[in-house]
């Protein structure tokens, strides 16, 4: 399986569901270009990322027969449900849990990371700027509730939630006004994450070191 990403984006999440779940994948490194984003050719002979994703967005598994899988949360879930050993348990197998885990991904996705998103453009006005942060305080309010004591974000089990939840939650670093100390159950959870061996391990290969 080759797995495409962009160093340090919401790809990471992927990353380390791939070592969670004892994957062997092909790293396919990309590279931002004038045209586009490029396969980088000290890992394979370039190629225009777009020829096999047309969406043109990270990240991205070739699998099958050739086959493309786009969104974090697509792939989340396809190797938790078909590629991860059962007794590895990334995602709720039946009932209610199962629901709560995709309700979850969906909340991450379209509340924190979509979130994040307008904080990157550097022409956002100063009133959007603290609408949005704001809007992502909620989103971290709400977060800190569903963890409340547990030690992962669904229960006592690490799941690819956990890879996705982590991964947004690094993005705070970018910002100097996005505070997560208001959120302390956040911050403890940020830094333990970090210290699980397929995190540190997805690091490594996307050439990151970070500090919480």
């Amino acid at each position: 399986m080759e797995f495409f990403f962009l160093q340090d984006t919401c790809a990471l999440a992927v990353h380390i569901a791939c070592h969670e779940a004892g994957l062997h994948v092909q790293l396919r490194q990309l590279e931002r270009s004038p045209t586009g984003l490029q396969v980088k050719s000290d890992n394979v002979n370039p190629r225009n990322y777009n020829s096999l994703n047309p969406k043109g967005k990270v990240p991205a598994i070739k699998f099958g027969a050739g086959g493309i899988l786009t969104e974090n949360q697509a792939i989340l879930q396809y190797i938790a449900w078909e590629l991860a050993p059962k007794d590895k348990a990334l995602i709720p197998q039946n009932g209610p849990a199962r629901w709560r885990a995709v309700e979850l991904l969906n909340f991450i996705t379209t509340e924190l990371h979509k979130g994040f998103s307008p904080l990157f453009n550097s022409n956002i006005s100063a009133r959007h700027r603290q609408e949005v942060i704001q809007d992502l305080g909620k989103g971290f309010t709400v977060l800190q509730d569903i963890l409340g004591d547990k030690p992962f974000i669904l229960g006592e089990e690490f799941t690819v939630a956990d890879c996705y939840t982590w991964t947004v939650l690094t993005w705070t670093r970018f910002f100097d006004d996005v505070d997560l100390t208001k959120w302390p159950r956040l911050v403890e959870y940020r830094r333990k994450i970090l210290q699980r061996p397929s995190v540190q391990k997805a690091l490594e290969e996307e050439g990151l070191k970070l500090v919480f």
